[in-house]
């Protein structure tokens, strides 16, 4: 599955595939990833989880924008 997240420290969209697929799912549910960014050069953390919710919700029109932009509101 495709998702994203945002930079925090330039705001750029870094668009990345998911591993693994719907089989295998509960395997990297409470997993933690470590994205390069190519724009800063630095690594971001994120939840499997969250990224996995952020890649669901972004295939649906009326999501907020936050979401769409790989940013999830607490």
């Amino acid at each position: 599955m495709n998702t994203s997240i945002t930079c925090p420290d330039t705001g750029a969209a870094l668009e990345f595939e998911l591993p693994g697929d719907d089989s295998n799912l509960t395997q990297f549910w409470d997993a933690d990833l470590e994205i390069h960014c190519p724009v800063c050069e630095r690594v971001h953390d994120i939840s499997f989880k969250q990224a996995y919710v952020v890649g669901v919700m972004s295939r649906f029109a009326c999501i907020p924008a936050d979401i769409r932009e790989g940013r999830m509101l607490h």
